[in-house]
Order: structure tokens, then sequence, then C-alpha cells
């Protein structure tokens, strides 16, 4: 159980020297909270990627017998460069000089998860979220599922290794024939 001071503390990490106790404690405290948040900005660059979304999971019955599956909208809206011509102050370039919105469902995250390692061995490749069968059409399932594979999205965009290969510049930007092509 947290003292009165370190809920006091937790909840409000910007204090003043005002507020600091006699000895000192809540200022130190406050102020190794601040640097431990800080370094969490710059090991996570998928962050600030936020041009590369995955929202509105849909439903889809295919077929007669009715295999029930998710589909995700994939947006890709990259950034326009500075004005000044300068490349952006982070690994995050864009990879494609266009927006595109697709729809993509699980099994083409696999699919993307699967032809990174193969078109560059050895690279670091995000985890994607594991698969499910049991709730995987619960609502608290699938908005933790979107989430999961937008971070996974985000990392590979940021990744230097990973975000000019020809499969994901397909997954992101290729049109539904063009995809299907892709996955053959």
């Amino acid at each position: 159980t947290m003292s009165p001071e370190e809920s006091r503390i937790e909840t409000n990490p910007s204090m003043s020297s005002d507020d600091e106790s006699p000895n000192g404690v809540e200022n130190e405290l406050s102020n190794s909270m601040e640097s431990s948040m800080q370094p969490r900005l710059l090991v996570h660059p998928e962050n600030s990627v936020a041009y590369v979304t995955v929202s509105d999971p849909v439903q889809v019955n295919e077929g007669i017998a009715g295999r029930k599956f998710t589909m995700y909208r994939v947006n890709y809206d990259p950034p326009l460069p500075p004005a000044d011509g300068s490349s952006p102050n982070n690994n995050c370039n864009a990879i494609l000089s266009y927006a595109t919105s697709v729809n993509r469902r699980y099994s083409d995250f696999s699919w993307l998860y699967e032809r990174l390692h193969k078109e560059r061995p050895g690279a670091i490749v995000p985890p994607l979220p594991e698969k499910q069968s049991v709730s995987r059409f619960s609502e608290v399932f699938i908005e933790g599922r979107r989430f999961h594979l937008e971070i996974f999205l985000r990392r590979v965009v940021c990744n230097p290794e990973l975000k000019d290969t020809e499969c994901l510049l397909v997954f992101l930007g290729g049109g539904d024939d063009e995809f299907k092509k892709a996955k053959k």
C-alpha cells in the first residue's frame, strides 16, 4: 500500500520546491519519477508514428460455411516533409509519399510477419499478438488486438531494417488484387 505522501507524489509529479518535506524525500521521488518517464519516449519511437493506424474492426462472414473473421482498416497518411527540405528528426521517415487505406485481417498481418523474416533474415521483427480461438469476437479482445496490431505496424515502419521491404510496401499500399497476388 502507498503512504499518503507517495500517493500525492504519484498524482502530482510536478510539485514545486515549496511542497518539499523537510527531509527532501518528496522532491527526490518526484525528480526520479520525471526522469524515469523521459527515456520511455526514446525507447518507443513507434509512439511518434501517428500516421500509421489500425482502426474500425468489422466482423465479416466468409463463404457458405459462414467462417467469421475480423477485418481492420489500416491507414497510412505520411506527414508532409519539413518546409526547409531537411529530414524529420526521428527514425520513422515516410516510406510511401502518398496516403493509403486498406482492409486487412489478422492472417494478413501474420503473412507480413512471416515475409519480413524471409526478406530480412536476422532482422529483429516485432512480435504479433497471439492468435486466439476462444472469445475472439468479444469487444475487449478485438480492441486489444487492434491496439497491438497497430503497435506492431508502427514498430515495423520505424525499423530501418524493415521499413523498405517489398512486403511492407504491398501490405500498406497494395490494392486487393496486388495484395492477393503477393500472398501466393
